[in-house]
This record gives C-alpha cells, sequence and structure tokens, in this order.
C-alpha cells in the first residue's frame, strides 16, 4: 500500500491536533518536581520555590499549587541550588542537584514554623535514583569523568566508557548499526548503514555529558536495538569562561608489546609507532546576560602511523570546528541553535602484510551538522518543542597510488589484496521533531503525559568504479578470474514516527511507566519511479514500572518489557537500484581475458512484499540502591531476542551435495555445489526463514534462520564526585549467540546487512554459535582522586573475554565462481586472547584566581598487553593455511602522552 502526499499531509495535522491536546522534559532537558508539606504533612500551597544555577538564564520560579506539588520543566544539565521560601516557615534549599538529560529530580520539602529568621540548607540530601523511570542502566558519562580520565578523546568512542559495552556493540547489538546516535537530541546516524563514526566524533571539549540509554527505553526513544547515545553539547553562561589545550605523542614515546622473534606476530613484524598531536580552543559567555549565550571553538588532530621495518607510514588529519547559540527572550522560550563540521583524511590506511606496497588505499570524509531547537513553556504543566537538524557529507575511498589505469586484486585464498575500486558516496539526513508534554493531577494518581511526532528525510547514493576497468580475484597468487563493473546504487528514505507514553504515578511509592510507538518507512531508488520500499511494522508497546520500596528514594525497584524497531538502514533496499551489468572473465594468465558470462543489472534485485522491519523484544528487571551520599549501585536481569532480520536470497541458483573431508578436523562433511554456473541470479531482499516457500529454485536454500539472543546480569557501583574522589565500576556477565554476528567479520559484513550468506548453502555451514564480539565478561573501573598539592590521580581500567572468531577456509572444490568461505566450526569457537588494560593518569593543576593551568601525564596499556588488534574488527588473517590465526594488527603499546591545558 503507497500513501499519497494529502495522505500524509491529514496525518501529520491530525498527529499534531492530538499532541497538542495533551500539551516531561525533552532529549536536551531535565526536571524538578516535588512537593512542599508541614512538619505535620499537611501541603503548602502558595510556596515560592527557586532553581538557581550557572545552566540558566535568570532564576527559574514556581508557586507550590493546592496540594503543595511544584514543577521545573525543560532545565538545561548542570548542578542546581532549590529553595523553598513561605511567610511563617523557616526557608529551606537543597544544593548539590546534579541534573543530567532525560532526568527527574524528585526533591520534597518539610518546612517548620520559624521562631528567628533563620535559614536551614540542607546538604549532599540531592537525589541520586530517578524514582520516575523504568529505565536500568542509564548511564551519564558526565565532563567531571570525561575531562579527568585518561582517554583518547574521541567522542565516538565515549560510549566504550559504558557499562555492558564493548567496541561499541551494547548489549549484544550491532557494532555501530545497533545504535541510535544523537548530539543535542538530533539523530545523527549514517543515512545508509545506521551508524555514528562519521558524524559523532565532534571536539571532544564541547561534551558536557554523554547519555546511554539501552534497557527500559520509553516510547520516545527509536531506532535501536543496542542502545541510544545522546552527546550533550557545552552552552555558554553569564560569565566568560574557555579553555585551550594541547596533546603530544612522539613516535618514541612507547614500549615493545611485540617480539620479532614470536612466531605469533610475524605477519606484523613490530610494534607501529605513533605521532600524535591534538589542539583546542574554546570560548563562551554572554552576549547579553540572561538573554544571549554563545559557546565555540576548534580542534585540530593530526596522527601519523609507521612501521619501520616496512617503511609504511599512514598519516591521518582530523580538523573540527563547533559554534552555539541560546537565545532566552522570556522565562518562558528559549532557542538553541548550533553548528559543527569535521573532515578525515587518512593516506595509506592499511599497515598489515597482506596489502601490497602500490595497493594501498586513501579514506576521506566530511560530516556537516546543524540542530535548531525551541522550547516553550506553557505553565509548570506543559511544554512544546519543536527540533529541526540534519547532517550532510560524503564518505570516499580511492586507491592511493590514483593511477585509474592499474588494476587491483582479492587473494580468495590468503587473503592478499590490492585496491580494487574508486569510490565515492555522499549522504544527507534531516529530521523535524515535536513534542508536547502535559502533567495531570487527580486522574487515579498524577500523569505526565509525552505526545511527539518525527520525521526524517533521507538520501544519497554510491559511485564505485574499478581502476584499470577489472578487478582480478587470484587463488593462492595464481591467475583465477576477472569481474568489470560500474557499481552505483542510490537511495531516498521517508520515516514517520508517533509516539505516546506516560509516566503515572500512583501514590507516592509507584510509577508507571506504558508507552506506544509506531513508524512507517518508505524508500525509493534512482530509476524507479514507484514506491520499493514499504515494509511491515508493527506498534512497539513499552511499558514499565519504579516503585521506591521504602518511599525515601533510597530503594527502587525496576522492569520493564519492550519491543524495538532498527531504524531507517538504507543497505535493506538499496540495491533494488537498477545497476550495470556484471561481466566475468577467466584468466589463465594476468594479461588474458576470457568471457566466461554476464551477469545482468536491470531487475537483479526484488523485495518480498511481505518484508518486516527488524526488531528487538526485550526484557529487564532490576533493583536500585542508595547506600549513602553520593553512593549508588545497581543490578539488572537483561534478556534480548532478535527477530525478522532482513537478508538476501539467490533465488535462481541451485546446488547438490558433496562430500568433503574437513582440514581441520579429518571427518568427513557436506558441502554444495552449484549446478548452474553462469545462469543469470535473482536476488530477493527478504525475512529469511527455513522451510518458507519464496520461489527458490533450490527449496533449501536458506537452511538455518538468521537470529541472536542475548541474556545477562548486570552490576554497577556509582559514587559521585566529592570529599575529592569519583568512581564508576561496573561488571556485566552474559551469553550471547545466534546465526547473525552483531560486527563485521572476514567473512561477512554483518554489521551492515546484506552478509552473502543466502546466495550459497555453504556459507550457512557452522554458522550458528557466537558473534565476534561477544565477551561472556566485561569489567570496568573509573575512578578520580585529587591528591594535595591539587594533583589529579585518574585511572580507567577495562576487562573483557575477548572476541572470538573462526577458523575458514576457502572451498575452491566447488564451481562457484566466486569460491565461497567454510567455517570449520561452529561460528565464535575460538575466543583470542583477553582484553586486560589499564589507562592512567597524573595531573597536576596551578590556580591563579578564576584561571587554572594543568600539565597532564597520560599512560596507556599500562601493563603493556600485546592483544590482537585491526581495523573494521577484521583482527587476524582467518583462511585455512600456514597463517590461520595469525595477527594482523597489534593493539598499542604502553604509550605515554604529554598535555598541557588552560582554563578559566
Amino acid at each position: 500500500m503507497s500513501f499519497s502526499k494529502r495522505t500524509w499531509a491529514s496525518a501529520l495535522v491530525i498527529l499534531l491536533f492530538v499532541a497538542a491536546s495533551l500539551a516531561g522534559q525533552t532529549r536536551e532537558t531535565a526536571s524538578i518536581q516535588g512537593q512542599v508539606t508541614d512538619d505535620t504533612g499537611a501541603p503548602l500551597p502558595g510556596a515560592s520555590v527557586t532553581a538557581s544555577s550557572p545552566s540558566v538564564m535568570g532564576k527559574p520560579a514556581a508557586v507550590t499549587d493546592q496540594d503543595g506539588r511544584y514543577r521545573f520543566r525543560g532545565l538545561l544539565t548542570g548542578i542546581y541550588e532549590v529553595e523553598v521560601t513561605m511567610s511563617g516557615f523557616a526557608p529551606k534549599k537543597i544544593s548539590n542537584v546534579n541534573l543530567h538529560v532525560g532526568m527527574t529530580a524528585t526533591l520534597d520539602f518539610v518546612l517548620s514554623s520559624a521562631r528567628i529568621e533563620t535559614e536551614v540548607t540542607v546538604i549532599g540530601a540531592a537525589p541520586v535514583i530517578d524514582i520516575t523511570d523504568a529505565s536500568l542502566a542509564k548511564t551519564y558519562i558526565t565532563k567531571d569523568l570525561l575531562l579527568k580520565l585518561p582517554t583518547a578523546q574521541d567522542t565516538h568512542a565515549i560510549l566504550n566508557l559504558a557499562p555492558g559495552v564493548t567496541q561499541l556493540s551494547a548489549y549484544g547489538g550491532g557494532d555501530q548499526v545497533g545504535n541510535s546516535w544523537t548530539i543535542d537530541g538530533t539523530e545523527v546516524s549514517s543515512a545508509w548503514f545506521g551508524g555514528g563514526q562519521y558524524s559523532t566524533p565532534i571536539a571532544y571539549n564541547t561534551v558536557e555529558e554523554q547519555q546511554v540509554v539501552g534497557l527500559g527505553a520509553p516510547a520516545e526513544y527509536g531506532g535501536f536495538t543496542g542502545v541510544y547515545v545522546n552527546i550533550i553539547t557545552k552552552s555558554g553562561g553569564n560569565q566568560f569562561h574557555g579553555d585551550a589545550q594541547v596533546l603530544y605523542r612522539g613516535k618514541s614515546w612507547q614500549s615493545s608489546n611485540v617480539s620479532a622473534t614470536d612466531e605469533t606476530w610475524r605477519l606484523l613484524g613490530e610494534t607501529p609507532s605513533t605521532n600524535d598531536f591534538s589542539g583546542s580552543f574554546h570560548l563562551g559567555g554572554p552576549i547579553i546576560k540572561d538573554r544571549l549565550w554563545f559557546f565555540g571553538g576548534a580542534e585540530y588532530n593530526k596522527e601519523t602511523i609507521m612501521l619501520e621495518s616496512t617503511g609504511k607510514d599512514s598519516p591521518r588529519t582530523l580538523p573540527k570546528f563547533f559554534f552555539k547559540l541560546t537565545y532566552q527572550p522570556s522565562q518562558k522560550d528559549r532557542v538553541q541553535a548550533s553548528f559543527e563540521t569535521h573532515t578525515y583524511t587518512a593516506l595509506r590506511t592499511q599497515m598489515d602484510t597482506l596489502v601490497t606496497a602500490d595497493g594501498n588505499w586513501d579514506d576521506k570524509w566530511k560530516s556537516n551538522l546543524f540542530n535548531v531547537s525551541y522550547l516553550h513553556t506553557f505553565s509548570a504543566d506543559s511544554t512544546l518543542e519543536l527540533k529541526i537538524g540534519g547532517n550532510w557529507g560524503s564518505w570516499a575511498r580511492y586507491p592511493s597510488h590514483k593511477n585509474r589505469d592499474q588494476s587491483g586484486f582479492w587473494d580468495l585464498v590468503n587473503g592478499t589484496h590490492a585496491c580494487y575500486w574508486w569510490s565515492y558516496q555522499p549522504d544527507h539526513k534531516y529530521t523535524l521533531r515535536t513534542a508536547f508534554t502535559q502533567a495531570v493531577d487527580d486522574l487515579a494518581g498524577s500523569h505526565d503525559f509525552k505526545a511527539g511526532f518525527e520525521a526524517e528525510r533521507s538520501g544519497g547514493y554510491w559511485d564505485m568504479t574499478l581502476p584499470g576497468g577489472v578487478a582480478y580475484y587470484t587463488l593462492d597468487n595464481e591467475p583465477y578470474m576477472a569481474f568489470a563493473q560500474h557499481g552505483y546504487q542510490g537511495f531516498d528514505n521517508w520515516l514517520f514516527s508517533w509516539y505516546l507514553q506516560d509516566d503515572w504515578k500512583i501514590g507516592k511509592t509507584l510509577t508507571i511507566n506504558p508507552g506506544l510507538r509506531y513508524n512507517i518507512a518508505r524508500g525509493t531508488v534512482p530509476g524507479i519511479d514507484e514506491t520499493v520500499w514499504k515494509p511491515h511494522q508493527g506498534l512497539e508497546p513499552r511499558i514499565g514500572f519504579a516503585w521506591d520500596v521504602t518511599g525515601r528514594q533510597k530503594t527502587v525497584l525496576k522492569a520493564h518489557f519492550g519491543k524495538y524497531y532498527e531504524g531507517t538502514r538504507s543497505y535493506n533496499f538499496w540495491n533494488l537500484t537498477p545497476q550495470g551489468d556484471i561481466i566475468y572473465y577467466l584468466t589463465p594468465d594476468f594479461d588474458t581475458l576470457d568471457y566466461w558470462y554476464t551477469v545482468y543489472g536491470e531487475d537483479l534485485y526484488s523485495v518480498d512484499p511481505a518484508i518486516k522491519v527488524p526488531s528487538m523484544d526485550q526484557a529487564v528487571f532490576g533493583l536500585e540502591q542508595i547506600l549513602g551520599p553520593n553512593l549508588s549501585a545497581s543490578v539488572s536481569v537483561i534478556y534480548k531476542k532478535w527477530l525478522n532480520i532482513i537478508d538476501v536470497v539467490d533465488l535462481n541458483a541451485t546446488f547438490e551435495p558433496m562430500a568433503y573431508k574437513n582440514p581441520l578436523t579429518g571427518e568427513s562433511m557436506t558441502v554444495y555445489n552449484q549446478t548452474n554456473v553462469g545462469t543469470q541470479p535473482h536476488y530477493l531482499i527478504t525475512n529469511p526463514k527455513v522451510g518458507r516457500d519464496i520461489g527458490a529454485a533450490d527449496p533449501d536454500i536458506v537452511m538455518v534462520d538468521p537470529s541472536r539472543k542475548y541474556v545477562g546480569v548486570q552490576f554497577t557501583l556509582n559514587k559521585r564526585f566529592a570529599d575529592k574522589w569519583q568512581m564508576f565500576a561496573s561488571y556485566t556477565y552474559s551469553k550471547e549467540e545466534g546465526s547473525y554476528s552483531n560486527s563485521h567479520t572476514a567473512t561477512g559484513s554483518y554489521g551492515t546487512g546484506g552478509t552473502g550468506n543466502y546466495y550459497d548453502p555453504n556459507l550457512q555451514i557452522n554458522l550458528y554459535g557466537r558473534s565476534s564480539i561477544s565477551p561472556p565478561h566485561i569489567f570496568k573501573l573509573m575512578a578520580t582522586y585529587i591528591l594535595p598539592w591539587d594533583i589529579n590521580a585518574s585511572a580507567v581500567y577495562t576487562y573483557n573475554s575477548g572476541r572470538t572468531w573462526t577458523k575458514t577456509t576457502t572451498l575452491t572444490e566447488v564451481d562457484q565462481a566466486t569460491k565461497p568461505y567454510l567455517l570449520l566450526e561452529p561460528s565464535g569457537s575460538t575466543r583470542m586472547k583477553a582484553n586486560n588494560n589499564l589507562d592512567f593518569r597524573l595531573e597536576k593543576s596551578f590556580a591563579f584566581n578564576s584561571m587554572r593551568f594543568s600539565l597532564m601525564l597520560d599512560v596507556f596499556n599500562v601493563l603493556n598487553q600485546a592483544i590482537p588488534w585491526g581495523q573494521y574488527g577484521t583482527y587476524v588473517q582467518v583462511f585455512y593455511g600456514d597463517d590461520m590465526g595469525l595477527p594482523l594488527y597489534v593493539c598499542d603499546p604502553r604509550v605515554f602522552r604529554l598535555g598541557v591545558k588552560f582554563d578559566f
């Protein structure tokens, strides 16, 4: 079923009308609420409540209603002081109220009759737990941690500090595509595959905090099956403030963690050395006090990676620019606008020995982001938010030699290769969000309704040519075949989302969080006039509760069940673009091209009319407990199951079984030989299911359902910064398994769809097992302590069980043109060495009035561990042979970095 423009317009008008009738905080803000009573428990209407903070313009004020209740909405993140006054009563205030984005702090006051003019100040009574939210393991990585901890200062990689996350894979989710990436609440994930690595590496010192929501998210959050990531940027203020920073690492400022005599590392030979420089400057303050603020700055990164034994080097640069305005014409209205741009250039990116001397490639990508938001507060009970944002940029990869006449190759047996493509890929995404909130009291309890609408438009294309006109495939360095192709794929998306949620408080201790979300996705491709992508997508129900067991905000029991659909993933359908023909040749020698057959690009792909959007069911249960001032702990039990995974099935290929001797075990096994090589394929984009009749010539082409499930338990301990120290610790134990991995691997692009597993049944043999990112144990500890003489000591310790890999061979015995990989053991059977990493910082600060000068010494990989490490998740050369399992890359050794920073 297709929808006309009039239908869409009507739906939008109806939604806005309904939501306006409901006219919580927004994705950028937080709330404070509570009740004021006297010492007999009677509510006090008419009490004056004020909230003050350097983060807000002016001093927001409220008056308690007839039940003594008050609310502050739309507060920017920061540290607040809340004060209550009323004639005839002694005033009270609570200091050090640390508000994070999306948080509701409940502050109740009990006023006593005033005998003399006194002020009672409650110190350290600010809440640590949000008793209105069923979300579990919600993590806030604050600037207090970010500025004090030794990190690579990569805003995209901040996510790895969160509990349950390993190399961007969260709770079994995809290591990019499983997450929703936002900046100041605006979606910035890639329009074509959903990742955030191109848009989110903004300047590190522009980050106020990062919010990570993965377990028990309300209906407002969608488009992820891993976690929702929201990077909140800094704003200006009524006082000028700024920073300047320089970080430097020299190429000799490191140890060696690889021995040239160790056969394990013979494909690498030595530890690469790196020369790294980063410099930044930022300034913020008032243009008009309490009315117009600004914040902006720039950062420049330059890095060169070198291998002295081979003479290889890879220089890389990343300049960044950011600017933000905050305008508040009245206490009821606030406008924020920001713009960010950065460009990454990496030359000769591949350092391993499998890439030939003249076969390296360069990468370049650009990203531009903008965000404009308007928040109107009708009253303490009602707000309206409008947000427009987007990002546009491009990604390119091309041979370093830049010779369009020089062909490249890939060896299907031993993995040696030279860049054989020249690609350019621009894309864009623009979003509109509206959100209305309305508090309603005395309706079987109190309610905080929120209704919203989101519209997303995205598009782009991929253009790929082959230098020299053809690319070669070899078999163990011997000529085999070649192909000629001009690849072009494009897409244009619309995504519409509606949601309604409620925080329904029953009595003083129980809050129920029901919610419902609904999405409609539509997509087109160049060359086809009609809508080609019309997947079935059901409702996303969410239900949870938070029970304040003792009524003292000390012990909160939480549970949640919900369904989560993937966001826009254009790779699911962009192959429907009419393409050029692919011509295959046999190559008896490298100078001869013998025509073999042609795969015609017209009508090469079709989409299943019953296709469904992939989703994930989640159930979590847990407890959050206050252990003392500024100290809290939690435990969570987690279950997740992925459904309706999309992949592509070849409907025309036919196969027959044949016996094969497993070279790893010596045992006989069955593999499959294609009986109609050269037949025009036809690929169906579908939800593969064993036994389902999809019109395939080989009815057994789908032998394994694509699946994944995750079960885990997680413990956290959080000490907010106070008394000169802070600490955050987490431990996650989990079991993840299935047939659809959560990351790129040597044998398939699982993280970005189109694995190719259903082109050939051999690719499904031994497929069920563990993903490559599937560590049973993950432990993290982050801590800082202020020593005498204003010396800061901080550390980050991480342990996880290590990635998995699978012993693999190339099945050269079959007739298939492109020889398939064959897993010789269940997927993920072999586990690499555990990651056991400690990073440490010493920082000495000198204060001069309102200025501070700091000297920093960072030591990374203090234990000097050597674990396999690779780009894009390809850790090892897993093909069968003498080099099976040998690493191509190694993690950085013990590294020293010096830094200086000036703040005012």
